[in-house]
């Protein structure tokens, strides 16, 4: 009920902080919205101004570029007007001579230009010449008018360079005959191309920059520009240029053309660079939507179809040439993306001679920056307000609302019988006079404490009622399985005695078969019990490990020798495989694991008919001295169903399978095995298929011993080489109360010529022992007058007081519980065995405590072990 007061202080903390948030958000969102609505309306604003401005500087800025192409279409104009003066005065003689002299045939038979017309000459009547070169082909008819608009042109061309190389990159005339002259003193390649190494089958009017011109396309022989067009002197790759050009006719005889290139790295790097504002682009494009200029063609040396392609792409030029021409405006300022509200200005200019338009872009986040700037100082200082509102209205709502509940939390929160303190109990009062929810709840909560109180006392009751009889039933299956224990384990050792004593007697064929049927019934007897005890301690809690270093291989080993007479006396194989891991000692509970993998094989061999039995152990290091150690018990058995493999692990579970039902048992064996695997932290897996076989697998964690150590098997083994048969003479006393067992040790010891003296309860066995000398003492301990503990414990006074030499004592108990070997070694006893007893348990306990006491320095087995 505590924990209910506690989650009111929980809820009081949660509101506050849920309500300030609430109210913190709810004003971020509300100036939010309204700065967002008033950052809107400013871009509208700033949009709208940008417009005009943008408009009036796309006008400006528009006329300028138009200058700069009429200033182009006047050069050239300037040019034809030079050539018809050139070409209507100029004699055959002038023009023979002026050929030969400066574009002298080759050996190819092409004419070039001389290479001082590039590096300079004086030139008669025009004046000093550089920066020409020329190359006129060889595969048209040299006509007279051929010669005579070649050498026109050249003279145009020398007359006007020097004006021109100011203005212009380049002036050149090229013919349909495949004739080109050239004035470009800038450029880096020298016209090297034209003047030495163009080849003789070159054809100027096959490249894309000649079909401008043409009749089909310039019909009115106007000055016109070409879109980007591959630059004919480059030979190694692709470069794109642009230019204008003006034919020159007479009538429908066009003998030639006069032309300027505007290269990116020239003409356009002021145009493109020269911008509103810095995050502006500007470009041109032509009617057709094909970009003739942009920023990015600056950082390249040439410029190439893939990169105006996707630049194309990127600005949409077809979109926006089709938007241009849907104003049918000069120039104008449009939405970038009029579908689009966060769209951005882009102005356009048609250029008139070239038929192109100026593009200016501003994006939106120019725009939205813009529009920040003027609204971010009102919009801070409106969340600044917000913000202290909120303050205030949390503080009221704490003063008035959540430190009341804090109050509340604290007082019904403390535990019963806990002193409160006055002033928190006046507090309380004031709270209940309040007339709103909190004084309310307060009073609810008053009432409801002592209701609490009242039945947490009522409750407490009956948890103490109810531990006792869980104790009393505890302390009743404890003394219940304890004594059935004793009573079954007393009986069932003067069967098992005395059986074993009869078979050591002369048998016929048929007594001897009847004798093992009492032996092997016997066994299976005390095995259900002994599964029964495991089970019931196994459910308790009780059962404890006990981890001693221990070699696994000997122990698996051992195993099989133990199983295989078995598996042979069935007909079966029985093979046994340990890695070298195996071969090390490693700190286990040897009892258990053995009791474990005893259960597997031993099912193993039960429901076997034909094939055998294969056992392997596996260790893997995991990290340092942590392994994990797998166990496998393998048989080519009946198996098992799918469906009956979860029940084969419930207690007393028995399949019914054909094969299965020929077998018996307790149905205890495997639920022991998983319970002491997982006891063990490890776990018990199994695949079985019907009529094939099954696996069972052990896996468990172990930890490897720093140093090889021997076990108490290793230690107790040393002793059986010199125990010999039992010596008459031996004198032992036996204390037991029960006729059966003494008959029992009797009937199995005194064939050995053994002297017996027996003692009915523990008082005449410590009289005995002082009226007497024995070799050694066989101690019960359920005995009237005085119990063998009481007695074991009285003879070692006896001893030493008198500084007696220690008599060997062996409690032989139907008591099987750790608890009561605990109990009897901690009396004085040397070794505890269990009832039932066999012969050989017995003989190879006394011959071991007899041996022991002539070597003391020699350790008894324990009863696990004889």
């Amino acid at each position: 009920m505590n924990r209910f007061y506690s989650d009111i202080g929980a809820m009081a903390h949660s509101l506050q902080s849920r309500l300030s948030r609430f109210l913190i958000i709810l004003s971020v969102l509300a100036v939010t919205a309204i700065g967002l609505a008033a950052v809107w309306a400013v871009t509208e604003d700033v949009r709208n101004g940008e417009t005009r401005s943008l408009n009036a500087y796309i006008d400006e800025r528009g006329q300028r570029e138009d200058q700069h192409f009429n200033r182009v279409a006047e050069i050239q104009e300037a040019a034809s007007a030079s050539f018809w003066t050139y070409y209507n005065n100029l004699s055959d003689e002038d023009v023979a001579s002026g050929l030969a002299t400066f574009f002298p045939v080759q050996a190819d038979g092409t004419r070039r230009s001389i290479d001082p017309l590039y590096d300079g000459v004086y030139l008669d009547g025009i004046g000093g010449v550089r920066g020409i070169g020329a190359y006129f082909s060889v595969h048209h008819d040299w006509t007279d008018e051929r010669k005579k608009t070649l050498f026109a042109a050249f003279l145009t061309i020398a007359r006007h360079s020097a004006a021109l190389s100011e203005e212009l990159e380049s002036l050149w005339f090229f013919t349909d005959t495949d004739d080109l002259i050239i004035f470009a003193p800038t450029r880096t390649d020298n016209l090297e191309f034209y003047r030495k190494t163009a080849p003789a089958d070159f054809a100027i009017s096959s490249q894309p920059l000649a079909e401008t011109s043409s009749f089909e396309n310039n019909p009115d022989g106007i000055t016109k520009c070409t879109p980007l067009t591959d630059i004919a002197y480059i030979q190694d790759g692709e470069a794109l240029t642009t230019g204008c050009q003006t034919p020159i006719r007479e009538g429908r005889n066009q003998l030639g053309v006069f032309g300027t290139t505007l290269p990116m790295s020239n003409a356009f790097r002021e145009a493109v660079t020269d911008l509103p504002a810095k995050s502006a682009l500007l470009f041109f494009v032509n009617n057709s939507g094909n970009l003739i200029a942009h920023r990015d063609f600056l950082e390249t040396e040439r410029i190439n179809r893939e990169m105006v392609a996707a630049l194309e792409a990127e600005h949409g030029t077809y979109s926006l040439i089709e938007g241009f021409e849907d104003h049918a405006l000069k120039h104008d300022v449009v939405l970038t993306q009029p579908d689009n509200m966060f769209s951005g200005l882009t102005a356009y200019y048609h250029l008139e001679i070239p038929d192109w338009y100026l593009v200016i872009q501003i994006p939106f986040s120019t725009l939205l920056t813009s529009s920040l700037r003027h609204v971010m100082p009102t919009f801070l200082l409106a969340i600044a307000i917000a913000l202290v509102c909120v303050g205030g209205l949390v503080a009221y709502v704490r003063l008035f609302g959540i430190k009341p509940l804090h109050s509340l939390a604290a007082h019904f929160g403390t535990s019963s019988g806990t002193t409160v303190s006055l002033a928190d109990s006046a507090e309380i009062e004031e709270l209940k006079k309040r007339p709103d929810e909190i004084g309310e709840l307060a009073r609810r909560l008053v009432d409801y404490q002592a209701r609490k109180e009242a039945d947490l006392a009522e409750l407490e009751h009956k948890v103490d009622e109810r531990t006792s009889e869980l104790q009393q039933v505890s302390h009743a299956k404890s003394t219940f399985l304890a004594t059935m224990s004793h009573e079954m384990r007393t009986p069932m050792n003067g069967i098992i005695g005395v059986v074993g004593a009869l078979k050591r007697t002369d048998l016929a064929d048929d007594q001897t078969e009847m004798v093992d049927l009492i032996q092997r019934s016997a066994s299976v007897l005390e095995r259900q019990l002994s599964d029964i005890l495991d089970l019931s301690k196994v459910e308790a809690g009780k059962l404890e490990l006990d981890r001693r270093p221990f070699n696994i291989r000997e122990c698996v080993e051992r195993l099989g020798q133990f199983h295989r007479h078995q598996a042979e006396a069935k007909g079966l194989y029985l093979t046994v495989s340990c890695d070298e891991a195996c071969d090390d000692f490693f700190m286990i509970d040897e009892v258990r694991v053995k009791q474990v993998l005893n259960n597997l094989i031993t099912n193993a061999i039960k429901y076997t008919k034909t094939g055998g039995i294969t056992v392997q152990a596996q260790a893997e290091c995991l990290e340092g001295r942590h392994y994990t150690v797998r166990f496998d018990v393998a048989d080519t058995g009946c198996g098992i169903e799918p469906e009956f493999v979860d029940q084969i692990f419930e207690p007393f579970a028995q399949l019914s399978t054909n094969d299965r039902r020929q077998t018996h048992g307790s149905g205890l064996g495997l639920t022991i095995t998983k319970s002491l695997v997982e006891l063990q932290d490890g776990e018990l897996l199994v695949q079985s298929k019907a009529g094939e076989g099954s696996t069972f697998t052990v896996i468990l964690p172990l930890t490897q011993c720093a140093t090889n150590r021997p076990t108490n098997d290793d230690v107790q083994e040393a002793p059986t080489e010199p125990q010999k048969e039992l010596t008459k003479g031996t004198r032992i006393l036996l204390a037991e109360d029960h006729t059966v067992n003494r008959r029992v040790v009797q009937l199995i010891l005194r064939p050995f010529g053994i002297d017996i003296v027996v003692a009915e309860n523990g008082q005449e066995a410590v009289d005995a022992f002082q009226n007497d000398a024995f070799d050694l003492i066989l101690m019960d301990v359920r005995m009237p007058v005085l119990d063998g503990l009481q007695a074991t414990a009285e003879i070692r006074r006896i001893e030493a007081e008198n500084k007696l030499r220690h008599t060997p004592i062996v409690v032989l108990s139907a008591n099987a519980m750790p608890q009561d070997e605990k109990a009897s070694l901690d009396a004085g006893a040397d070794m505890h065995l269990r009832k039932p007893i066999t012969p050989e348990t017995l003989i190879t306990a006394v011959k071991s405590a007899l041996h022991q006491a002539r070597e003391p320095d020699l350790e008894l087995p324990s009863a696990a072990n004889v």
